[in-house]
């Protein structure tokens, strides 16, 4: 291929288009895009990978605001 090819394929490709964040993961703090799955909670909306790799434990502290207690007789 010669340089006037590549240099007109380029000129001719269409242009790489950003994704939209419409939101953003309340546990990383990355984007969330136009498109990408992710889950809505009270806490805030969460990225599919970030609940994912969270435990139930980790979900019911950090999203949830709940806290573990300890059983205790009267």
């Amino acid at each position: 291929m010669s340089s006037f090819d590549v240099i007109e394929n380029g000129w001719l490709a269409a242009p790489e288009v950003e994704a939209e964040a419409v939101s953003q993961c309340c546990v990383c703090a990355e984007p969330i895009c136009s498109g990408d799955s992710y889950w809505e909670t009270e806490g805030g909306d969460i990225c599919c990978e970030c609940m994912e790799n969270m435990t139930a434990a980790a979900f019911l502290t950090d999203v949830c605001c709940e806290r573990e207690n300890i059983a205790k007789r009267d």
